[in-house]
């Protein structure tokens, strides 16, 4: 019974190493992609738009959001991830 424990133990602190390895490195890999709004315009010149669950979101609350090259915003929520692509979502549940 030792021995098994201390093979699983062992599994479940390489799998939480790993998973905290791969958050860091997904983290890091976003730093560069952030950008700044435009310093001479106002903050009213910008346009902002909620989205929840009633839009078609599969949660309201989004844990992260990207922008891919072609336009289409990726979202993650608890429930799955979303794309949307200008007038919808698309869920890809878990």
């Amino acid at each position: 019974m030792a021995e098994a424990w201390g093979t699983l133990a062992g599994r479940v602190i390489v799998m939480r190493a790993w998973a905290v390895s791969f958050g860091i490195a997904i983290q890091l890999g976003t730093v560069g992609h952030a950008f700044a709004l435009d310093g001479h315009r106002r903050i009213t010149q910008y346009a902002q738009t909620h989205f929840a669950a009633h839009d078609g979101m599969p949660h309201s609350l989004a844990n992260a959001i990207a922008q891919t090259g072609d336009g289409y915003l990726w979202t993650t929520s608890q429930e799955g991830l979303s794309r949307f692509d200008g007038a919808s979502f698309t869920t890809y549940d878990h």
